[in-house]
C-alpha cells in the first residue's frame, strides 16, 4: 500500500512539475525571448510593448536621481510636431510612485516629485503675468477626489494653494483652472440626500451632487458658485448604477462635472460625463444658456449625429467663441455598462447658436484606435497649428495635423492591458516652461563612472566635469565637457581615481554657469541579479525538457497520462499503449 501511494505522490509530483515548467517556460519566452525578437525585429517592438512584454509600464532607472521615469515606446514621428513640454502626472497600480512628471518632446524626463503622493491634471497656467506649474493633489476615490490644488514658481517652490469654500467641502481632482480674471475655477463632488423616487430608490436616497466655484486665489474668496441639482434633475442622467444611491458609501453619481472654463464675457462652460453633455451656464444668474448633447441637448445635428451623440465626454473647451468652435474628447466608454463605441476619439464640433446648429468639423482617432474608459484631453496648439490628445485611461498620448492625419505618438506604459488601469494620467498636455530649481544638481559615481542629472532645470545644454585633490583648499580644475542630451549624462573616469574628489557644473548654450553639485559620493547601490533572472530561464529549459519527454511517448503510442485501474489491491496506473 505505501509503495502504491509513493508511486501515485511521484507521478502527481512529475505531473505537477510538467505544468509548472511548461508556465515557468511560457513566462520565461514572455521575458526574455520576445524581447530578444523585439531587438531583432524592430517592427515587433512596439506590438510587443503593448503586450506588456517589457512590463505594465517600462521605466529608465537612474544613478544621480532616486526616482524612475516611463521608457516611452515611440509609435510614430515626425518632426512637424510641437517641440514643447509635455506634462503628464502618471499613477497606477505599476507606478510606484505617482507625481506630477514633465518630458521632453522626445520623452526625456525633466523634472518630477513624489512629494504630493496622488498628484493629477498638471498644466502651465499664467497668473499675474508669471508662469506657475498647478495640479490637484489629495485622496481620489473611485471617480473623484478629495483635496486642494497647488501652484508652483519657476523653482518649483510652493507659492500658493487653493481649498474649496464651504463646510467640509473639498477640492475635486477634475478642474482647476486660473481665469484671466485672476481666479481659479475648481470642481466640487458633494455627497447628499435628494429624492430619488423617481428612479425607484429612496426618497432621501444618496447622490454625488457637483458644484464648480470660483474663488480670488489671493484671498480665498468665493466669488461665484454652481449648483448642478438647481437646473437638471438626475433623471436627465445616463449612467446606471444599480445599488447607488441606498447608502451614503455607494452615492449615485448622475452629473459628474469633469471641465469648466470661463469664457470672455463671463460665462462657463462645463462638461457632464453622465449626461453626456456640454453646458453653458451664464456667469450672473447660473441659469442655463444652452446644452449641447445629452436627454435637453437643442440643437439640430447637421453631421448624421457626429456633433451631439458623443458620450461620457472629458475636458470640453472653447477654440474660438466667435467661429463657435469647440473640443472635447469623446470617451464613448464608461465600463462595461455604458459602452457606446469601440474605440475613443477628439472632436472638433462648430456650433451655430442663432439657428440652434451643429456640425463636426474633424475627428481624432489614434494609430491603434485607442478607448479610454476614463480621462483624457484635447489640445489645440497654435505654434505649430496641431492637436495634441491625451488618452487618459490608456497610457498614449498623439499629435495630429489639424485635419486629423496622425502625426506623432508616444505610449508610456502597456495600451493592451490599460482596461486594468495599470497606468494612467488624468490629461496630457504641451506648453513652453522654463524651470530654475533652487536644489543643486546631483552627482553619483558607479563602477567607474560619474553620473550627472538636475531635475527641474531646462536651460542646461552642457556638463563640465571637475576634479581636485581631497585636501581642503583643493581647487576643481575641469577635466571632460559633454553636452547634455537626455535627463541624465555619464562621463568616464579615469582608473586611477584614488583620493580625487569629483563634482559637475552645468551650463547653458552661452556658456553661463547654472549650478555646480556638491562632490559626487558612490552609489553604493547593489545591483543583484535577480533571483529570478535565473530561475526562469532554468524553469523554462526544465519545462522544454519535459515536454520533449512527453511528445516521444506520445509518438511511441505510449500514454503520457497514466490509466487508472481498480485492483485487488485498490487503485493502480501504468503508462499502457494508447
Amino acid at each position: 500500500m505505501l509503495h502504491q501511494l509513493i508511486k501515485h505522490l511521484r507521478l502527481v509530483g512529475l505531473l505537477l512539475a510538467a505544468v509548472a515548467g511548461l508556465l515557468v517556460a511560457l513566462l520565461a519566452v514572455h521575458q526574455f525571448v520576445l524581447p530578444v525578437v523585439g531587438w531583432i525585429f524592430p517592427s515587433l517592438e512596439s506590438t510587443f510593448f503593448d503586450l506588456a512584454v517589457y512590463g505594465g509600464y517600462p521605466q529608465r532607472i537612474y544613478v544621480s536621481h532616486n526616482l524612475t521615469s516611463p521608457d516611452l515606446q515611440q509609435v510614430k514621428w515626425d518632426d512637424k510636431c510641437d517641440n514643447g513640454f509635455i506634462f503628464i502626472s502618471p499613477q497606477g497600480k505599476s507606478v510606484e510612485h505617482p507625481g506630477p512628471m514633465i518630458l521632453d518632446a522626445r520623452g526625456n524626463l525633466v523634472w518630477q516629485t513624489d512629494q504630493y503622493g496622488q498628484a493629477m491634471n498638471l498644466k502651465v497656467q499664467e497668473y499675474k503675468g508669471e508662469k506657475y506649474l498647478t495640479f490637484w493633489a489629495g485622496l481620489r476615490g473611485s471617480s473623484f477626489g478629495y483635496g486642494n490644488y497647488y501652484m508652483l514658481d519657476s523653482s518649483y517652490q510652493e507659492r500658493y494653494q487653493v481649498s474649496a469654500v464651504g463646510k467640509g467641502l473639498k477640492g475635486d481632482l477634475h478642474e482647476f483652472t486660473v481665469t484671466k480674471d485672476g481666479s481659479a475655477l475648481i470642481t466640487v463632488y458633494n455627497v447628499t440626500q435628494t429624492d430619488m423616487t423617481a428612479m425607484r430608490r429612496p426618497v432621501d436616497g444618496w447622490i454625488n451632487n457637483n458644484l464648480f466655484q470660483e474663488i480670488d486665489i489671493e484671498t480665498g474668496k468665493l466669488l461665484f458658485e454652481w449648483n448642478a441639482l438647481d437646473y437638471f434633475s438626475i433623471m436627465d442622467s445616463f449612467y446606471t448604477h444599480p445599488l447607488a444611491g441606498y447608502w451614503e458609501s455607494i452615492p449615485y453619481d448622475w452629473f459628474h462635472i469633469n471641465s469648466v472654463e470661463k469664457d470672455d464675457n463671463g460665462d462657463y462652460l462645463i462638461s457632464s460625463r453622465h449626461l453626456n453633455s456640454l453646458i453653458k451656464v451664464n456667469g450672473t444668474t447660473g441659469d442655463v444658456v444652452w446644452t449641447l448633447g445629452g436627454k435637453q441637448n437643442i440643437f439640430k445635428d447637421i453631421s448624421d449625429g457626429d456633433a451631439t451623440t458623443f458620450s461620457w465626454q472629458h475636458d470640453g473647451r472653447w477654440l474660438d467663441q466667435d467661429q463657435g468652435t469647440l473640443t472635447l474628447f469623446d470617451n464613448s466608454d464608461a465600463g462595461p455598462l455604458h459602452l457606446d463605441a469601440s474605440y475613443s476619439t477628439a472632436r472638433m464640433i462648430q456650433i451655430n447658436t442663432t439657428d440652434n446648429t451643429a456640425k463636426l468639423i474633424h475627428k481624432y482617432i489614434s494609430d491603434r484606435h485607442t478607448r479610454a474608459a476614463s480621462q483624457g484631453s484635447v489640445q489645440v496648439l497654435p505654434a505649430t497649428n496641431t492637436v495634441f490628445v491625451g488618452w487618459g485611461h490608456s497610457p498614449v498620448f498623439s499629435e495630429f495635423d489639424m485635419d486629423g492625419t496622425l502625426i506623432c505618438e508616444a505610449h508610456y506604459g502597456a495600451q493592451y492591458i490599460s482596461h486594468y488601469g495599470r497606468v494612467t494620467s488624468y490629461r496630457s498636455l504641451k506648453a513652453d516652461w522654463v524651470g530654475a530649481p533652487i536644489e543643486p544638481p546631483r552627482a553619483k559615481t558607479q563602477a567607474g563612472k560619474l553620473y550627472a542629472s538636475w531635475s527641474g532645470a531646462t536651460e542646461v545644454a552642457t556638463w563640465t566635469l571637475q576634479s581636485a585633490d581631497s585636501s581642503a583648499d583643493a581647487e576643481f580644475t575641469d577635466v571632460d565637457v559633454a553636452d547634455k542630451v537626455a535627463f541624465e549624462t555619464s562621463f568616464l573616469l579615469p582608473d586611477e581615481s584614488s583620493g580625487i574628489q569629483y563634482r559637475v557644473v552645468a551650463s547653458d548654450e552661452e556658456g553661463n554657469i547654472l549650478g555646480t553639485s556638491a562632490v559626487a559620493t558612490e552609489d553604493t547601490t547593489a545591483i543583484a541579479t535577480s533571483v529570478w533572472s535565473v530561475l526562469l530561464p532554468l524553469g523554462g529549459i526544465f519545462g522544454v525538457l519535459v515536454g520533449f519527454w512527453a511528445v516521444r511517448r506520445f509518438r511511441k503510442g505510449e500514454r503520457v497520462l497514466p490509466r487508472w485501474k481498480k485492483g485487488e489491491s485498490g487503485y493502480s496506473h501504468k503508462y499502457s499503449p494508447l
